[in-house]
């Protein structure tokens, strides 16, 4: 079972990445502040992974890579650019072609200080959507992840199976 976390603005020393790497053995695919999507796209497409979390402005850069197997786990998803704008220069994420893929898994947190959960809830609306009510941006509420992240896993396995 492979599983890869691509990080949100700001989170290359990801504490979220070092637990996902300690319990899961995910790999951490880093989306640097200078961002390069292309190269998280490539990594994905060079590792394949069974399910792939991510948090943030990792998720907007997932949304645009052509990878579209496995589970798709979006932790506080940005989605509307003008919030990142307030943080950086979005020149680089503005040509890219957000789509969604087939499979996809939004948490969110109603009290996320820095994302407005409800424009997410919109987005994805046609995707299962998991709300809980603490855990801000950051995503404290790491426990909520994990059985997640553990129903993912037995969904994949079992898929594996049957092929």
């Amino acid at each position: 079972m492979k599983i890869v976390y691509i990080n949100g603005f700001n989170g290359e020393n990801s504490s979220k990445a070092k637990i996902l790497k300690e319990k899961y053995n995910a790999q951490h695919i880093v989306l640097k502040n200078d961002f390069n999507p292309d190269e998280v796209c490539q990594k994905l497409e060079e590792i394949k992974p069974n399910i792939i979390i991510a948090s943030s402005t990792g998720c907007f850069v997932a949304d645009s890579c052509k990878y579209d197997e496995g589970i798709f786990i979006y932790l506080n998803p940005l989605v509307d650019l003008d919030d990142l704008a307030k943080l950086t220069d979005i020149a680089k994420l503005k040509n890219l072609n957000n789509k969604k893929h087939k499979n996809i898994l939004v948490l969110l947190n109603e009290d996320d200080e820095l994302l407005d959960y409800k424009k997410a809830k919109q987005k994805y609306k046609d995707n299962k959507i998991l709300i809980f009510k603490k855990g801000g941006h950051k995503f404290s509420n790491i426990n909520d992840l994990f059985e997640v992240i553990d129903k993912a896993i037995f969904k994949q396995q079992f898929k594996l199976m049957k092929n």
